[in-house]
């Protein structure tokens, strides 16, 4: 089943974006077999970073909490929500 995790950005975003992005990285690729589509959301007026989607394919919305409860730039507290 697909599941979509989408974060929006909190204040400090970016610099806890550029703090975990290897981790973050690293995570997709660990978790390739379930990843479908994924990508950063960027304002209309510039290309600012303001959150991201990730388009996961899991069994369960268990399984999806568990990726995203997991997922280092949430751990990191990039979002805000």
């Amino acid at each position: 089943m697909l599941y979509m995790w989408y974060g929006v950005d909190g204040a400090e975003g970016a610099a806890r974006r550029d703090i975990a992005r290897e981790e973050h990285f690293a995570y997709l690729k660990a978790h390739e077999d379930i990843l479908v589509l994924g990508g950063a959301t960027l304002a209309d007026i510039d290309d600012a970073r303001t959150g991201s989607v990730l388009i996961i394919n899991v069994p369960n919305r268990a399984a999806a909490d568990r990726f995203s409860e997991n997922e280092p730039l949430r751990k990191a507290g990039t979002f805000k929500q």
